[in-house]
């Protein structure tokens, strides 16, 4: 692969000339994500979602009514799921080409990027998991692990979507004018929309109301968010990567002495 250099105002860089298709097919995996999720969720009959007040037997009547439909809807979950690494990686890419010296920001975007996968791709397999044995099993554990899979979804906002909110926002506010890979806009909204999303962990506090499970401020919001975060970044690091094509640069780093 070609190399090629450029001379920025903090010194001589050097980088390795990119495949665009690579870098799209990685990028368009973001709304693989989106759709493959949504249609998921939507198949396993978990939106809305069950009251947190829900009895026992109410959630084992759930579980049991269509088994094979929340089957199908785990899988594509999962499946969908599995896009958040590559289109997290495509956003690192772009991430580390502003990142002068060393590029904790873009480490911190794809560790937390990475939880989120696992995360996500941890619920379906608990609701998967839920169905497989209702009915035959103490109706307790299947609402408990219910209950874990939608806790999953939101609770651990700080380790996932949070610090991933919050190192994309800093990468793009903190690079220098020259060095901009994203609009300084989607830095400004990333850390809106981590704010708008901290409420998430109050479900622990709440089994009815608009911080339950099934409450406004802790999936719909937060869940509408993500899908508006995931389709700006996808159009921004598109653009992104057909520039950086276009000037045949790529990630670049300080050229060794």
């Amino acid at each position: 692969m070609a190399t090629v250099s450029s001379q920025g105002k903090s010194g001589t860089f050097r980088g390795l000339s990119t495949n665009p298709t690579l870098n799209l097919l990685c990028v368009w995996a973001g709304p693989g994500f989106v759709v493959l999720y949504s249609i998921g969720i939507l198949a396993a009959g978990m939106v809305p979602p069950n009251p947190p007040t829900s009895t026992a037997s109410e959630i084992v009547s759930h579980y049991t009514s269509d088994a094979t439909g929340l089957r199908i809807g785990c899988i594509l979950m999962a499946t969908g799921a599995a896009l958040i690494a590559p289109w997290a990686v495509a956003i690192a890419m772009q991430i580390r080409r502003s990142e002068l010296g060393s590029p904790v920001l873009t480490y911190s975007a794809l560790a937390s990027a990475f939880f989120v996968a696992i995360d996500a791709s941890v619920i379906p397999t608990l609701w998967a998991l839920a169905t497989f044995r209702a009915g035959q099993i103490a109706p307790d554990i299947t609402l408990t692990l219910n209950d874990a899979g939608w806790f999953l979804f939101m609770f651990p906002w700080q380790l996932g979507g949070g610090i991933w909110f919050i190192a994309v926002a800093l990468s793009i506010l903190t690079a220098p004018a020259w060095n901009r890979v994203y609009p300084r806009w989607i830095g400004w909204l990333s850390l809106w929309f981590c704010l708008l999303t901290i409420g998430d962990s109050l479900v622990a506090f709440f089994k009815a109301g608009p911080f339950a499970y099934n409450g406004i401020f802790t999936f719909y919001l937060p869940f509408t968010i993500l899908l508006a975060w995931v389709v700006i970044l996808t159009w921004a690091t598109a653009h992104a990567v057909n520039r950086q094509s276009a000037t045949e640069g790529t990630a670049f780093f300080p050229a060794a002495a």
